[in-house]
């Protein structure tokens, strides 16, 4: 979650007494949380919404919303300034634009502007990984600016703070933005800088500005430049701010470059997406009359034309959220208000059953907690580090996981129960669990049951008795247990489970070593079988 916040007073300064009960009305209307507490207005949005992330935004919505603002936006003017990219530059970092906004100052919107920055570096740009975003006073500056790659022991600037001066080296061992962020270069040796025609350092992307470009409240007239590694998150970017500026009523000027640019960058600000009315109703319910869906979509913030039997809806490129129709149809929702929209009961031709599978489990479920088994579920995806030594069958691995602890499908249950006990080991003994749950194997899934008893003195026949009474409850006569060697149980005491010439599981001991991988002192005992495979052999 994605959180602004400023005081009460503040807010009724710069937009209005009314403006905190306008944010409560509207949250209703987008769905976003709202705090006033000790004369401070807290805000929370999901992360799928940056052209909120700041009070002057929101205020520009709830105007469109409430009719007191006009669709139509300035369209973006060309600037006389150059600006150079060199291809050594974009070794380092490929992509990058910029642009110019020129107004009547940033005044008491200063501390918003760098939070929102620092924003959509949290989000868009995945903490400068993928965008990194430098805004600079361009009064003190002189154009052209170059974007270039140098050695970073020949580069020299003061930090924008002015706290380091000296070399790009230096800033990047002692400052703590350099600490931070330098790790994001390829190397510490070669840095990317930003000058201007007399050689004044603007900055050090994705690190640090300079001390000549800092901004103020005073600032009227800003050079601005997105770079980074990712097109989607830069052209992003790009228009969120565009929006930000235009939206305090800044001119934006379009900057010329020669290498480094994105492409179809214009083709996203009011991009068309074709919706009709069959389609409208089929998701919302309703049959809303067109000139009353073109107001809904305008409200939102859209502009719109009449297509035949479609609406043709142009986005603007600050709404990064919108993906295709159904998300316009969701805002033709919220205008409308959810509240306004009437409860129908749904006519169907049949009636609902439970599946014969789920009834089959269900029986099982309830068979073994009538045996005094207590169920526990564990996670479908685990851990690799599970299958150490062992044989992995599942075929389907997590891709650039999060965590390792969650990086493949399982392809057992046995492995998460034996977590599960060690988890729980210094819960009593006897510890009598089961699970019934899905599976991957090769690229097949089933359910399994898996029923596993930790004791002291748990042995072969005590797996064994609870496998005999389940098979009692269940009506199966033919139920035989063949000698084996199975994987993680001890030869000798272990053995397959079959029904006539089915294998459906294994049964035994578990083998030391894997009590030793997940820490348990006690012997325990297991079962593990292919549900799915023993319903269509019953049924």
């Amino acid at each position: 979650m994605v959180v602004i916040r400023d005081s009460e007073a503040t807010l009724k300064l710069l937009y209005g007494d009314n403006f905190v009960n306008e944010i409560l009305t509207f949250s209703g209307v987008i769905g976003f949380g709202v705090e006033v507490e000790e004369g401070e207005v807290r805000v929370e949005f999901n992360p799928d919404r940056p052209d909120l992330f700041a009070f002057s935004l929101l205020k520009g919505s709830m105007d469109t919303y409430n009719r007191k603002k006009g669709k139509n936006r300035q369209k973006i003017s060309s600037s006389k300034i150059a600006f150079i990219v060199e291809e050594s530059a974009l070794r380092l970092r490929p992509y990058i634009i910029t642009f110019q906004a020129s107004g009547n100052g940033i005044g008491k919107h200063f501390r918003e502007l760098i939070d929102f920055q620092e924003k959509l570096h949290q989000t868009v740009g995945k903490d400068r990984l993928k965008v990194s975003i430098g805004i600079h006073d361009l009064k003190e500056l002189t154009p052209p600016f170059h974007y270039i790659a140098s050695r970073a022991a020949e580069v020299k600037f003061t930090t924008y703070d002015g706290t380091i001066s000296g070399s790009a080296e230096k800033i990047l061992e002692e400052h703590q933005k350099g600490r931070e962020y330098g790790s994001l270069l390829p190397s510490k040796s070669e840095v990317l800088i930003i000058r201007d025609s007399k050689g004044e350092v603007l900055s050090m992307p994705p690190v640090i500005n300079g001390r000549k470009s800092v901004i103020s409240e005073g600032t009227s007239d800003f050079f601005i430049d997105i770079e980074g590694v990712d097109q989607v998150s830069i052209r992003n970017a790009y228009f969120l701010l565009v929006n930000y500026f235009m939206n305090l009523g800044f001119k934006v000027l379009e900057i010329k470059q020669n290498l480094g640019g994105i492409k179809n960058l214009a083709e996203f600000d009011n991009r068309s997406n074709m919706v009709t009315k069959v389609e409208i109703g089929g998701v919302i319910g309703l049959d809303i009359p067109e000139t009353e869906l073109i107001t809904l979509l305008e409200r939102m913030g859209y502009a719109t034309d009449l297509a035949g039997n479609s609406i043709n809806v142009k986005v603007p490129g600050h709404r990064i959220d919108v993906m295709g129709p159904v998300d316009i149809i969701e805002d033709i929702a919220k205008a409308y208000g959810y509240s306004n929209i009437t409860n129908t009961k749904p006519t169907i031709d049949l009636a609902g059953r439970e599946r014969s599978t789920n009834t089959f489990f269900n029986k099982v479920r309830t068979i073994m907690l009538g045996l005094g088994y207590q169920e526990v579920m564990g996670f479908v995806v685990i851990a690799s580090s599970f299958y150490d030594n062992l044989k992995y069958s599942g075929s389907a691995e997590i891709l650039n996981p999060k965590s390792l602890d969650f990086s493949v499908i399982r392809d057992r249950l046995y492995l998460g129960i034996m977590d599960f006990f060690r988890l729980n080991s210094r819960r009593n003994l006897p510890q009598r669990v089961f699970e019934i749950g899905s599976v991957l194997v090769g690229m097949e899934q089933h359910t399994n049951l898996c029923i596993a008893i930790e004791n002291s003195r748990s042995n072969f026949s005590d797996i064994k008795q609870i496998l005999e009474s389940l098979a009692a409850r269940l009506g199966i006569t033919e139920l035989k247990i063949t000698p084996g060697t199975a994987e993680s149980l001890i030869s000798g005491r272990s053995g397959e489970i079959s029904i006539g010439n089915v294998a459906i599981g294994i049964i035994g001991e578990m083998h030391p070593v894997i009590l030793d991988k997940f820490e348990i002192r006690n012997p325990v005992t297991m079962l593990e079988l292919n549900l799915t495979q023993l319903n269509l052999i019953l049924n």
